[in-house]
């Protein structure tokens, strides 16, 4: 049985660890030890994931599937990354590898586009690395655009970010 289940602060370390798996299991094999150490160390530790928790315009969720939390969604209500008001912003979506290719993904987007429908959102913006090609497809699949692209430093290694939005009204953009 799957099911999202919005994190608590009690659920930090369980959020730490999952985001170290997810993150690494996709990014490892394209960066240096070294860099991906830096990052891990200080974007998902504990005390940065309880700062985050602090923030009114982020949210998180755990997918659980049969009582295993298989990964996450992190949301932030009103978008930082683009200009436009009124956009949610997913910030972060990662699935653990062995669960990855059996729409799962899918059930966490689809969470992600109704809370932004019930927030009466105009989109959904999200970043995804230029060279995660799979992540690009089912963002693709999803009917998310590029819209432009930002850096993300990732230890002492500067990558591209595209930005990609998806319109959920008509009347939008």
């Amino acid at each position: 049985m799957v099911k999202i289940v919005e994190c608590k602060v009690s659920d930090i370390e369980q959020l730490s660890e999952i985001s170290v798996s997810t993150f690494s299991e996709t990014f490892s094999k394209d960066n240096s030890k070294e860099n991906m150490k830096d990052f891990l160390e200080n974007s998902y530790n504990v005390e940065v994931l309880r700062k985050e928790f602090t923030d009114v315009n982020s949210r998180f969720y755990f997918l659980v599937n049969d009582d295993i939390k298989i990964g996450y969604l992190k949301i932030k209500l009103e978008a930082d990354m683009i200009k436009q008001n009124n956009i949610l912003e997913i910030e972060r979506i990662y699935l653990l590898k062995k669960y990855q290719d059996h729409g799962f993904g899918g059930s966490l987007m689809n969470y992600a586009q109704d809370t932004a429908r019930a927030l009466n959102r105009d989109g959904i913006c999200l970043g995804v690395w230029e060279n995660n090609f799979k992540a690009q497809r089912f963002y693709k699949k999803q009917g998310f655009k590029k819209i432009g692209a930002h850096d993300f430093n990732l230890g002492n290694s500067r990558q591209t970010d595209y930005i990609l939005l998806k319109r959920l009204k008509d009347n939008f953009y």
